[in-house]
């Protein structure tokens, strides 16, 4: 009999310990799982996307930069547009007139919506995910210095305008490395576009402008924002952006060179992006 009650009580504490460890396994697993499932919602759903925007802008800009740089006429006259009472065929044309290098409002329009593009992604990914933590190996001042010639040539040509707003928060943001919160990144696309005296893109609307190509499932997709910009009334609400890329050359020619190395920091700023990892 006493060996039927050891041998029930062994069973009970065995069938005990084998529940309990299973249901900490368990937690544990799923904890893991958890955890998993938000890193990877981070990764691809709000970091990548966020990454491939800057990206786009950036190559854009880049080349704005050179052939501005280069005093181009045919870039210029892509910024020496009016958007008042142009069909939408217009904004899908590059050129009306190549030979007289008359410009369509291609260029410059879609232009434009990557930048909304870029702070859609940039509102979407900061109101889910605040408080991503990436991995910069190497700062850009450091790049620099080992002779990078193209951030060294943009660094050097933004330090010679004395009229650069925010510059102890622009330098300091060239030696940002290693462990980053990713707000820094995103507050460094911001600051890199604003000016004095209402020149370049206000702070306080960049996330407006993301709202602006926001509908419910998705964004607008080029048309969509064509069709905006082409009614009166519906651009009346992306004019501080259009201010700023219609004015990087004035009617004369000349081109805006605070707004040209406002550009130089811009790409500075994305160029962060390009470099960052998940941590």
């Amino acid at each position: 009999m006493s060996e039927q009650i050891i041998t029930f009580i062994v069973g009970s504490l065995s069938a005990m310990i084998s529940a309990i460890l299973t249901y900490f396994v368990g937690i544990r697993t799923n904890k893991k799982t958890s955890h998993h499932e938000i890193i990877t919602e981070q990764k691809y759903h709000y970091f990548l996307p966020f990454k491939y925007q800057a990206q786009e802008l950036l190559n854009r800009v880049k080349h704005i930069e050179r052939r501005l740089s280069e005093n181009q006429e045919a870039m210029k006259s892509h910024f020496q547009i009016s958007l008042d009472k142009m069909e939408l065929e217009w904004y899908f044309k590059d050129w009306t007139d190549f030979k007289n290098l008359e410009s369509g409002g291609y260029f410059i329009t879609s232009t434009m919506y990557m930048n909304c593009l870029l702070y859609n992604r940039m509102k979407v990914m900061q109101d889910k995910f605040p408080y991503i933590i990436t991995q910069l190996n190497e700062s850009l001042e450091k790049q620099s210095m080992k002779n990078d010639k193209e951030i060294k040539y943009y660094i050097s040509e933004i330090e010679k305008d004395t009229s650069i707003q925010s510059s102890d928060d622009y330098k300091n943001w060239l030696k940002y490395e290693g462990e980053l919160n990713l707000t820094k990144i995103v507050s460094a696309i911001r600051i890199a576009t604003i000016m004095r005296g209402g020149e370049g893109i206000p702070f306080g609307l960049h996330y407006s402008f993301g709202d602006f190509v926001n509908k419910t499932a998705d964004v607008l997709n080029f048309e969509e924002f064509c069709l905006q910009l082409a009614d009166e009334k519906k651009r009346i609400k992306f004019y501080p952006l259009i201010n700023f890329w219609t004015t990087l050359v004035d009617p004369q020619g000349n081109v805006n060179v605070p707004k040209l190395n406002k550009l130089r920091s811009l790409i500075l700023a994305l160029k962060l992006v390009n470099l960052i990892e998940l941590k």
